[in-house]
């Protein structure tokens, strides 16, 4: 039996919140334009969670590439016109990509995630945080130490609704250690 941890599990996912970005400064431009701040620098960040914003049910994730100024967007369904219409606002130099035809939207995927997290299954197999793949494609199930047994495995596809292989299950990924909260004064 495996020693059963008693730090908090989490849930881990992009939402428009984790940004911390909960309004958009105004600025504007040598012609009188006004555009958010971020979108004349492109704080990238910022831009990827007005598109999470934006995205409606079918948004399934993104990833974000400072080093080539990009973002990759990932979409159930058909990438929303609202979307390509903010995108192209961008200045120079922001690539956007959408891609359409990911598996799941990431609603569905962080619901199953909170069901999942606190559950009995979750704890006997030793279950550190459970977080929604940036491409739509299922979830990411990290564990303590080594990986579940075959049983626990299926207990936690079983309660998750989803197909297997929608689970991926990473061994050794260790304790999530809780850090304190910061104080807005």
């Amino acid at each position: 039996m495996r020693k059963m941890s008693s730090a908090p599990l989490l849930i881990g996912s992009l939402t428009a919140g984790s940004l911390g970005v909960s309004a958009l400064a105004v600025t504007s431009s040598a012609n009188g334009e006004q555009r958010p701040a971020h979108e004349t620098t492109g704080d990238l960040p910022a831009i990827a969670t007005n598109i999470s914003r934006l995205g409606g049910a079918d948004f399934a994730g993104l990833e974000i590439s400072n080093d080539s100024n990009a973002i990759v967007v990932r979409w159930v369904g058909k990438t929303p016109k609202v979307v390509t219409d903010y995108v192209a606002t961008l200045p120079d130099g922001v690539h956007v990509t959408n891609t359409e035809g990911a598996r799941y939207p990431r609603t569905k995927l962080q619901a199953v995630a909170a069901a999942i997290v606190n559950s009995p299954e979750a704890a006997a197999a030793d279950v550190s945080s459970i977080s929604a793949k940036p491409d739509g494609s299922g979830l990411r199930v990290d564990i303590i130490a080594e990986l579940p047994s075959p049983a626990e495995r299926a207990a936690l596809v079983s309660l998750s609704g989803l197909p297997a292989d929608a689970l991926e299950f990473v061994a050794n990924a260790g304790e999530i250690v809780p850090l304190p909260a910061k104080i807005n004064r």
